[in-house]
């Protein structure tokens, strides 16, 4: 396993996709944003449909048994 760099000082804010989109067809339409990037966004948005409220690290989707 890797070693993170925690020295690094000049770090991007972190991009949150709802303070940018209204919906997922404005992900789907914006042109400037490349297929793989709107699929994290669209992907990022589902999971968090599913989270459970008490436990956010855990995700309850319909259909998916549980491990």
């Amino acid at each position: 396993m890797s070693q993170v760099d925690r020295s690094i000082k000049d770090v991007e804010p972190v991009f949150h996709p709802v303070s940018h989109y209204a919906l997922p067809h404005d992900v789907l339409s914006d042109a400037k944003l490349l297929t793989d990037e709107k699929r994290v966004i669209l992907s990022s948005w589902a999971s968090d449909m599913y989270v459970v409220e008490s436990h956010p690290a855990l995700r309850a989707v319909p259909g998916i048994p549980a491990g």
